[in-house]
């Protein structure tokens, strides 16, 4: 029995929730990581003892663990997954890309290559 063809329709079509979610994955974790830690760095500006009051107050948050599993690792988890899953199955996320093939391969492969030093 030979194997079913891969499906070349696009992520956005099949499943659209999917494809929202997938974007704002990728951009909200590190929106709220570099607001967090630019706000901390700020302090570094007003001299050490700032700073190190910044730092404080941050590690002293109650439930910090809870905060950054939700608001950054577990989206970067979706993130990474959906596009190790799109990148290795060469699935297109949307119908047309504004992308030439060569640059869409290089966002692609970037995209692992950074998968794998995050991991």
């Amino acid at each position: 029995m030979p194997k079913p063809a891969l499906d070349r329709t696009p992520l956005s079509v099949r499943a659209p929730l999917l494809h929202r979610l997938f974007t704002w994955s990728g951009v909200a974790p590190l929106g709220v990581f570099l607001f967090v830690h630019l706000a901390i760095n700020v302090a570094a500006l007003r001299g050490d003892a700032a700073f190190a009051r910044a730092v404080h107050v941050a590690a002293g948050l109650p439930a910090l663990w809870l905060f950054e599993t939700l608001l950054v690792f577990a989206p970067l988890l979706l993130h990474g997954g959906v596009g190790f899953y799109l990148a290795v199955t060469r699935t297109p996320l949307a119908d047309r890309s504004p992308y030439p093939v060569p640059l869409r391969a290089a966002i692609r492969a970037t995209g692992v290559v950074a998968l794998a030093f995050v991991a």
